[in-house]
Formats: structure tokens, sequence, C-alpha cells
């Protein structure tokens, strides 16, 4: 991997979500990170890009609803789009039309706020989501075992992954329920208590049924039942999470058993009536069936919300909830964006530290030669030196070297925090011949 530049200016993203390209494309884009760093890094790739593009960091965030790659890159870039563009479409062979017209494109200081917000589930499908925060650590983590990061993008990303972290635990942009299906499930808990010990029967396998059935897994719902029309489907997905199922015929049997009812079929007319209902109530023998409708239209009939012994949450019930919710995550967005904003601020001075950090290193190796030099020529003049001896000398010499060098160190840094890193840079590169 080539030396990495440390100036936030070659830190670039490119990217692919929910509000710019289908589920189609982002589903196309499944190139594992090592496969893209062997492919930016070496030839034929490269060598050939016409754009004079050098990669040298390279980290991937995909998730259901994003795919985003963040590089650093070289001064002699032209065209790093075109660059990042090329590097995506050769990886997945696509046509570089079609993901230029979809893509956007972040760079510098707007790539590391993009992440930033990212993180703190500012630019989430659903407001404040809690999921992103360990997908953007999952990518650190990968990026690093893959060895594809250095200081600069492992830097932006920790940074990111603490605001993420404070935002969630300082502010109140997680604090409520935000999606349908985790309003349902909450308004379920609160009439019977945790879940965890609950039996929940899932009708229909609908996007938001599906939404339901991983949010329960997440909340330690282990006994699982499915109902659905398409009897094949039901049996593959209980085969991989090891739910109980029923066939359609059976829906009166399967509403007996269960302790809980989440049902969002995409039917036209209702499912289930209130004579079905009354009936599963009966027979239950237990406190009232509570059952959750999130189906638009409704899966239950108006009347089964008159029945003593069910407890009946529509979804009129459920996009109240969810809009009070959602209007609590608005009013915590200045608080998100204040953390945001300081925890750019600390990466802002890492950064431009950083920038000299390789001009102090040069200067302390010439510095380093030439005191080794000079006291080996000394050293020649002396002949035999006492063991003893020589360690003063060694020690004297060592230490005019980081007496001279100290002040012009701290002074680098000091000037790198107060954003004149590339003045100073150039005049010491000048001043004492430093390649950096």
């Amino acid at each position: 991997m080539p030396k990495s530049p440390t100036t936030q200016s070659h830190l670039i993203c490119i990217g692919f979500n929910h509000r710019s390209s289908s589920v189609a494309l982002r589903e196309q884009l499944n190139c594992p990170l090592q496969s893209l760093k062997q492919r930016a890094f070496n030839p034929p790739f490269a060598h050939n890009d016409s754009n004079g593009t050098t990669f040298h960091e390279l980290a991937l965030l995909s998730t259901c609803n994003r795919w985003e790659l963040y590089a650093v890159v070289s001064d002699s870039t032209i065209d790093v789009r075109a660059s990042m563009i090329d590097l995506v479409a050769e990886a997945h062979h696509l046509d570089v039309s079609i993901l230029a017209e979809k893509a956007y494109f972040y760079r510098g200081r707007e790539a590391i706020q993009h992440l930033h917000r990212v993180a703190c589930g500012l630019d989430s499908q659903v407001l404040g989501e809690d999921q992103v925060l360990g997908q953007v650590s999952g990518a650190c983590r990968e990026a690093v075992e893959t060895a594809s990061v250095d200081i600069v993008l492992d830097s932006v990303f920790r940074s990111a992954i603490a605001a993420g972290k404070r935002a969630r635990t300082q502010t109140a942009i997680a604090n409520h329920p935000a999606s349908i299906s985790s309003v349902a499930l909450a308004a379920a808990q609160a009439v019977v208590g945790d879940l965890s010990g609950r039996r929940v029967l899932v009708v229909g396998l609908g996007e938001m049924a599906e939404i339901a059935l991983k949010s329960l897994r997440a909340r330690g719902v282990n006994t699982i039942g499915l109902v659905n029309r398409t009897y094949a489907r039901a049996l593959a997905e209980a085969e991989r999470g090891g739910y109980r199922v029923w066939p359609w015929q059976a829906l009166a049997e399967a509403l007996t058993w269960a302790d809980v009812v989440i049902t969002g079929t995409g039917a036209s007319t209702p499912v289930i009536s209130a004579k079905t209902l009354h009936a599963a109530a009966l027979d239950r023998g237990k406190p009232s069936l509570v059952i959750v409708d999130i189906a638009v239209p409704r899966d239950v009939a108006p009347d089964a919300r008159v029945l003593p012994d069910v407890h009946l949450i529509g979804i009129e019930d459920l996009e109240m909830t969810l809009d009070e919710n959602l209007a609590a995550r608005r009013r915590a967005i200045p608080h998100v964006e204040a953390v945001i904003s300081q925890e750019m601020s600390c990466l802002d001075a890492k950064l431009q530290e950083l920038a000299v950090r390789p001009l102090i290193i040069n200067l302390r190796h010439k510095a380093e030669a030439i005191r080794n030099q000079e006291l080996q020529r000394t050293l020649k003049y002396l002949g035999d030196v006492e063991p003893e001896t020589l360690s003063h000398i060694q020690h004297l010499s060592h230490s005019l070297v980081n007496k001279l060098l100290h002040e012009p160190t701290v002074r680098l840094r000091e000037k790198a925090n107060q954003g004149e890193a590339d003045l100073y840079i150039d005049t010491v590169r000048e001043l004492f011949d430093l390649e950096v």
C-alpha cells in the first residue's frame, strides 16, 4: 500500500443509497473489500487509470440501504470521481454510465461529515436507526483486518463511531421507536410486558412482517409462529429461523396458540374476522389476545375492536405514535449535529498534526544521520575511548539533537493545529532539504 497523504482533501467517498438508486442496482454491488483493494492498489488498474489516481487507503460500508466506498487518493488525481466509478464498474462488471448517473460523491470535509451523519443515523431511511452504527464499526474493523486503511481513514472512521455513540447516549435521536414494525412491537410490549417469554404469531410475510420478524429476533423472542397463504414460503422462512408453521386453513388454531399476533399480509380485504378472533380468544382460556395490525389495507375486521377479550392495535394507532416519535427524533437533530461538530473539530486537530508528522520524522532522521556521521568522525580522531566516556559522548550528542529539535517540533505541531501546516511544511522542507 503506497504511503498515504494526511490532509482532508485527499479523502473521497462514492456511494449509492436508498434515495439515489434501486434495490436491484445495490444488490449487484457485492464485491468484497479485499477484491477492491487488490484492484485499486495493484496492476493493471493501478497502472492503467487514465485519470492519474493513486489509491492509498480504502474502506467499504455496505448495508441493505447503502453501499459506500471511502478512499484516500494522491495529489496527481485529475478526475477522481471517474476513477472511483471505473473501479466500481470494473469490480462488478457494470456499465460505467449507469453508475455515474446513480452515484453520489463527496470529497474532503464533506466526505468526513457525511460519514459522521451516517454513523449518527441522520442519513438513514429511518431517522436515528441504531443498526447503522454497528455497521460503520464493522466496516472499520474489516478495513483494519484487510490492511486497506492507514492512519487517515482509521482516524476518520473512529471519529464517526465516537460521534455515533455519543449521539445515542447524549441525545434523544434513538430514544423512541421510529418504524411501523418497531412501534408495533413496542405497543405490544406495553400491553403484555417483555416479549422474550411470549408466543408471537406473525401472519403474512409482506415487507413489514419480514421486518417485524427481524425485530422480534433482535428482542430475544424465541417462540415465533408463522402463517402465510403460500405454505412453502412459510416453511422456507421457518427453516431459516426455527419457527413453528401453520397452513393458512389453520389460522384459527394458530391464533389460539399465540399471546401476541403481528399481522401484515398485504391482502386487499380483512383476513381475520371478529368471529374468528372471538373464538380463538375463548379457546385460549388466557388473558386477552393482543393483535397488532400493521397492514394497509387492514387485515383485521374493524368490528373486532369491540371484543372484550381481544386487545386490537390498528395501523392508525401506530401511525399516530410513529408521528410523535419521529417528531421527538427530529427535535434531537440539532443536538446530534452539535456532537458531530465537536467530534469533527477533534478530528481536524488530529489530521492537521498528522500532516506535519512525516516532516518531523524526516527532520529527526536527517539530524540523527548527521549526528551519527559526525560522532564516528570524531571517534576516529580520539582513538580508543573508555566505554563510560563513549556513553557520555553518545548521550551528549543525542541530547544536543533533541534539544535543538524540540522547539521546532512543538512549533510545527502548533502551526498545524492553527491550519498553517502547508506553509511551514514547505518552508522547513526547503530549509533542511528534506523529501516528504
